[in-house]
């Protein structure tokens, strides 16, 4: 094989292997340290192990007392530099940082009671999500500006 064919060779496959890719996703509740009135109690994703350009649909329970009639929330990227603030009661769509990903929340549909609910995200990952790992803190406030949820998920091609 001659050395341009090799190139060419390599060039492909390194196109081609990110599609190939395994995204492996982690969570935690960091509600604690914000002290918020609700927990995420578990955090399950569909498909269990998407590839980059896949949609992941991901479900968080919250477990809570009362009632929510306003969700503000905070999506972090980059630790806090990049900051996308919405209407949880209304939904959004927020491009995370590089358009590495797309993230949607439909309309939680306030008010909301507890004691348990179950929030939707839906998450499309780019087809060229390059190798490592991007994290991801959601932080929201209620009424009165009182922590609801702290969730940080992370998200990790290898």
């Amino acid at each position: 094989m001659s050395t341009s064919s090799t190139l060419v060779l390599c060039v492909l496959v390194a196109l081609v292997l990110p599609s190939w890719a395994t995204i492996t996703i982690s969570w935690s509740d960091c509600g604690s340290t914000t002290g918020a009135v609700g927990k995420v109690t578990s955090v399950q994703w569909t498909p269990q192990n998407p590839s980059p350009g896949e949609n992941v649909t991901i479900v968080a329970s919250v477990s809570f007392a009362g009632n929510a009639t306003e969700l503000l929330g905070d999506l972090e990227f980059l630790g806090g530099i990049i900051q996308d603030k919405f209407d949880g009661c209304k939904g959004a769509t927020i491009q995370a940082p590089l358009d590495l990903a797309t993230v949607t929340f439909p309309p939680a549909g306030c008010p909301i009671m507890g004691p348990t609910k179950q929030f939707v995200r839906y998450v499309k990952t780019s087809p060229s999500l390059p190798k490592g790992s991007t994290q991801s803190i959601l932080k929201v406030n209620m009424q009165n500006n009182k922590p609801f949820i702290c969730c940080s998920v992370e998200l990790a091609n290898a």
